[in-house]
């Protein structure tokens, strides 16, 4: 499950060629935008489109462009100006944001305007009204708009019982797929005695520059690798920077040390340290392994988590993110419904709402108005600090939070066309147990099911048993994955903007229903996962 969370923004990125640097044959549109008298005098204003993946203030690095994504300047007379360079006959959609990783235009009436759109045929201006921000309260509403402290706290985040505190993933390799940054934050500039050409891994710690934990692997004859930790951080490695040894690639060993943090990102985290646990993991899907030379040990790294408490009106809420990201680009808002001293992440939960800027890119918009219920009201977050220091709600219609999908109640109901063009539906599927795949061919866990799936679809599928895959993914990855792996024979549907997983609270890939023939959910999580599936399919089934 984290695994595939982990990987997922890095490995579903689709640029179009003539995005990567733009050809000779272009032209510059200059916008014009006169904002609303309210925009406060420090502002920073955005123009957030398709050819900057819909980001405010990102100005490019790794697998991003360059050049689309610039702040407007203050030209006087509440009037902002920028100049935007694209292909000739580029047609653009875009909208104004004020760095909010939510969308902050609105009309007078509080209700989102329709995106504009330009062509870069020729060289010109267009001009451009903002009428409301979003997140700035009408007159006289300040009050019912409140901006909420966020105070660090110890909160305890679960999944289907497992403790998730703490972030994993897999430790990547400076000159893999997984990794952003320039070649002097990550370059070793001496070794150790002795030692040479290592395999170097990197992990982040803050969402700043240079803000990079190295680590590196050296084979020796026998073929042992030792693994030191750069423990000062100043990209020399020595002799007392050795953490552990590989004995065999078969051997599982880990290492748990502390880390100090430099003075920004110890004010991130609000700690002048953290502790760190390196895993060896001598068996790893194939999907994984491939993004790695061959050979090199692979390692799983935990790393801890950055919590936040709210209050609004006499009851909390938590903010969590992971270490090395910032609450700007992706948090898990929780609330503890149960008592349980817990809040749980996992898919069909209802005590979680989980914001993630990947999906704003693959809808190619600022859609997101996340909501939450809380104490009999329903709240709006319209912004949060980048730090994590506050966030501003404002009031939101009911039932407009997310719902839990529960065992033993019914599932949503849902239609879709299956990608060889088959109406499908959860109507037209009644009077047979339905198992609901969220899947995605980026990850590891959900290629490895594959097998097994085709198996019980063997054994099980007919008039009493259907298999259905959502694939969250491009229409063009989903094809190669379906040519790729001929066991899948049963029907998929493409969720390429999440529609479908939002429906059903997917919060991980895989996630597995079972529906029984009234529609009622009957298993989930675990219960079909390995050799439970078979085991479970067998108990509704035999």
């Amino acid at each position: 499950m984290r695994l595939c969370v982990f990987f997922l923004p890095l490995l579903l990125l689709s640029w179009p060629s003539e995005l990567i640097g733009a050809p000779d044959d272009s032209v510059t549109v200059t916008v014009e935008v006169v904002v609303p008298p309210e925009t406060p005098s420090d502002a920073r204003i955005f123009w957030a489109g398709s050819l900057n993946r819909w980001d405010p203030g990102h100005e490019g690095t790794g697998f991003h462009p360059q050049d689309f994504s610039k702040e407007l300047t203050d030209a006087g007379d509440d009037v902002w100006r920028l100049s935007i360079t694209a292909p000739r006959g580029a047609e653009e959609r875009y909208n104004y944001t004020r760095g909010s990783i939510f969308r902050v235009e609105e009309e007078p009436d509080y209700t989102y305007p329709e995106l504009r759109s330009v062509t870069f045929d020729d060289d010109k201006t267009v001009r451009d009204t903002v009428a409301v921000w979003r997140d700035i309260p009408p007159e006289g509403l300040a009050e019912r708009w409140p901006v909420v402290a966020l105070e660090p706290a110890d909160l305890t985040l679960t999944r289907e019982g497992r403790d998730m505190s703490e972030s994993g993933g897999i430790l990547g390799t400076i000159d893999g797929p997984i990794m952003e940054h320039s070649d002097e934050e990550v370059a070793l500039h001496s070794l150790p005695e002795g030692l040479s050409d290592p395999a170097v891994y990197a992990q982040r710690l803050a969402h700043l520059s240079s803000s990079y934990l190295l680590f590196a692997a050296f084979e020796g004859e026998d073929g042992e690798w030792d693994v030191y930790v750069d423990r000062d951080r100043d990209q020399h490695l020595v002799t007392d920077d050795h953490i552990l040894t590989i004995p065999s690639d078969t051997a599982s060993v880990e290492w748990a040390g502390t880390v100090s943090l430099r003075e920004r990102e110890a004010a991130i985290a609000h700690s002048d340290s953290v502790e760190i646990t390196l895993r060896h993991v001598p068996e790893i899907p194939e999907a994984i392994a491939n993004q790695f030379e061959e050979g090199v040990p692979i390692f799983a790294i935990s790393t801890p988590m950055y919590h936040r408490i709210g209050e609004v009106n006499g009851h909390e809420f938590g903010v969590s993110v992971q270490m090395g990201s910032v609450f700007s680009n992706f948090f898990f808002l929780t609330v503890d419904r149960d008592g349980s001293g817990s809040a749980d992440i996992g898919s069909g939960s209802d005590e979680v709402v989980m914001i993630d800027r990947n999906q704003m890119h693959r809808r190619e918009q600022y859609f997101l108005a996340p909501t939450f219920e809380l104490g009999g009201d329903t709240w709006e977050v319209v912004s949060i600090d980048p730090l994590g220091s506050e966030m501003r709600l404002r009031p939101a219609e009911p039932g407009d939070a997310p719902v839990a999908i529960r065992k033993d109640e019914p599932a949503p109901d849902w239609d879709a066309t299956t990608v060889d063009g088959r109406s499908i539906s959860s109507a037209d599927l009644r009077g047979s147990y339905v198992l609901l795949d969220f899947w995605g061919s980026w990850c590891a866990p959900c290629i490895d099911a594959l097998p097994k799936l085709a198996d019980v679809y063997e054994r099980f599928g007919g008039e009493r048993f259907e298999l259905v895959g959502f694939a969250y993914e491009s229409e063009a990855s989903l094809t190669r994955a379906m040519e790729r792996h001929e066991e899948i024979t049963w029907p998929q549907v493409l969720d390429d903007q999440g529609d479908y997983g939002e429906q059903f609270a997917v919060r991980g890939y895989p996630t597995y229903y079972l529906v029984d023939p009234d529609g009622i959910v009957v298993a989930s999580g675990s219960e079909l996962r390995g050799e439970s599936l078979v085991e479970t399919l067998e108990r509704f089934l035999e």
